[in-house]
């Protein structure tokens, strides 16, 4: 097996070898993004649902989703070892497409039928098989990308790792967002791509339901794409594309000749007291990532800020941005500063997450404090007369709906637009999602999709503009700390599980390494799924305090593990 240090120390490969890596893991990093796509489009959907959807509901079916994730790894893990990482990402990603296929057929029928049926437990079993699935694709990438990088260029491939799950959250929320606006049964202010795809899909004005099911169809399409693209391009080892295979001097170095046996790779990673710190540290990063980056837009939602709000509107572009800075500055100062030590550059990032949870608390306090002052609703006179003159909806009518629940406050009133402030002795009834979904007449309307008339509801968002807190200054700081909050976790996970785990646990067991570590992760994660869905729906003030305790453990696992090498590195 060649050796690839010069007499440096340095990492030497040839241009012809550098070019076909990167044409080997471009389309592998695609392939994960996307599945990033087909998974966290669950998020998306919540918000284009609405009420059909609950926060305690979304709680519920994401936690199903995680803690499958996290407990598929004991079986995937090893596997992947066993198999190879082409094989993975091959069953991950036809996996995830035929799962996400179901969930838009499930929505589909949710909105276009009269079926009964349990919402949470069919999306909760769909989405955990999806999220089965799924865990092959993390296992796989790093268990390719072991036999393509030397040790002394893992920070840099961390980095790599952070930018591709950054592109996944950028395809999952800004993608998805602009599919559920291209697929509204209204549709207004579409850029080119969106009346691209809405014409492409043949939607048209006479549908009268917002079609949300594509947010699962597409990312299925895409995923469909990218098998048939791995099954030509992707190689598992430089061997299998022309290149001879190297030493890449992390724990498997030297057992090249030695045969897998499942027990032993399984015994490296589970006594392995370094690799076990960093399962508990990534613990913390699935709580911090997951509950920052999915219950950040359900905020906005709840506090009613304005659609246009720019860190609203681009919240997935800014994650991508935050997400490849931070995992390429902690990739580089891990090579280059600390000497391809890891923990270094986790222990300084887990620092910043807890000054900016800090920093956090008393803006989300704040904010959802206003809330109690109510929120403001525009009602055009012209939205009003577009409604049909039977339904008999007026601006008194509007009115009186909403005092069976709130009280209401005259601000301003003219010809062409009434506004008022609408508020509630009771903070935690007062969101904007409730407000919006009062209920102000019914009416029949044919559905193409069902072949007959239905029911359509007309509720209070359909003819006026609800506003809850100012998107002020105070608004854009406390985005700008949750962004920067996921530049920090970012960095830290695509350090940790990206490459931590093909240093210990080296080449033979880099996909095990892996999975447990990723299963933490997604324990993590179902954890704060469960938990800020439940204190949330009570009040937005328990966010930062259930996140601060999170953050100060990781910092001091981190700190645990500053010295920390694989062995061979040390010789």
């Amino acid at each position: 097996m060649d050796k690839v240090i010069d007499a440096r120390g340095k990492v030497s490969h040839t241009r012809a070898f550098r070019v076909r890596r990167f044409l080997n893991w471009a389309p592998l990093g695609l392939t994960y993004a996307f599945l990033y796509m087909a998974r966290y489009n669950l998020t998306v959907s919540k918000t284009a649902l609405g009420e059909l959807m609950t926060k305690a509901d979304f709680g519920t079916i994401f936690a199903a989703g995680t803690i499958t994730y996290a407990f598929a790894f004991l079986i995937n893990g090893p596997l992947t070892d066993k198999i190879g990482g082409k094989r993975a990402i091959l069953i991950s990603a036809a996996g995830a497409a035929v799962m996400n296929v179901l969930m838009g057929l499930l929505t589909f029928i949710l909105l276009t039928t009269d079926a009964q049926f349990n919402l949470v437990l069919w999306f909760s079993i769909i989405y955990a098989a999806n999220m089965y699935f799924q865990s092959y694709g993390a296992v796989a990438i790093v268990k390719v990308n072991a036999n393509w990088f030397h040790i002394r260029e893992r920070g840099v491939f961390g980095g790599i790792f952070g930018v591709l799950i950054s592109l996944g959250l950028y395809f999952a929320f800004d993608w998805g967002q602009m599919i559920v606006k291209a697929t509204a049964a209204v549709a207004k202010d579409l850029n080119v791509f969106q009346k691209l795809l809405r014409s492409v899909l043949g939607i048209d004005a006479t549908a009268g339901i917002d079609q949300t099911w594509w947010v699962f169809f597409v990312p299925a399409t895409i995923l469909g794409l990218f098998v048939l693209i791995d099954i030509f391009v992707l190689r598992e080892t430089p061997s299998g594309a022309g290149f001879a295979d190297f030493d890449t001097g992390d724990a498997s170095s030297g057992e090249e000749d030695k045969p897998f046996r499942v027990k032993e790779v399984i015994a490296r990673v589970v006594t392995n007291p370094i690799l076990l710190t960093i399962a508990f540290i990534e613990f913390c990063s699935g709580v911090m990532r997951n509950g920052i980056m999915h219950w950040y837009l359900i905020f906005t939602n709840d506090m009613g800020y304005a659609s246009d709000f720019f860190i609203k509107e681009h919240w997935g572009l800014l994650l991508m941005i935050a997400g490849i800075s931070g995992g390429m500055l902690a990739g580089v100062i891990s090579d280059k500063v600390f000497g391809s030590r890891r923990g270094p550059v986790a222990a300084l990032l887990y620092g910043f997450m807890l000054v900016s949870t800090l920093f956090l608390w008393p803006f989300v306090t704040a904010t959802n404090n206003a809330v109690k002052n109510g929120f403001v609703v525009a009602v055009e006179r012209s939205a009003v007369q577009r409604t049909s003159p039977e339904l008999g909806i007026t601006i008194e009518s509007i009115k009186s709906k909403i005092e069976d629940i709130y009280q209401v406050e005259d601000i301003e009133r003219d010809g062409e637009r009434t506004v008022w402030r609408v508020h509630s002795p009771e903070a935690r009834d007062m969101i904007a999602s409730k407000l919006k979904g009062i209920l102000l007449a019914e009416q029949k309307r044919f559905n193409k999709y069902k072949g007959k008339e239905e029911t359509v509801r007309i509720e209070l968002s359909n003819v006026a503009v609800v506003s809850g807190v100012p998107t002020d200054g105070k608004a854009y700081l406390l985005g700008a700390a949750v962004i920067l909050m996921s530049l920090f976790v970012i960095g830290v996970h695509g350090m940790l599980s990206g490459t931590s785990t093909m240093d210990f646990g080296g080449r033979k067991a880099a996909a095990t390494a892996v999975g447990l570590i990723d299963g933490f992760v997604y324990l993590g994660t179902g954890f704060q799924s469960l938990a800020l869905g439940f204190l949330t729906t009570r009040s937005w003030s328990y966010w930062p305090p259930f996140l601060l305790p999170f953050a100060g453990i990781g910092l001091f696992l981190a700190i645990r593990i500053w010295h920390a090498f694989p062995n061979s590195k040390r010789k």
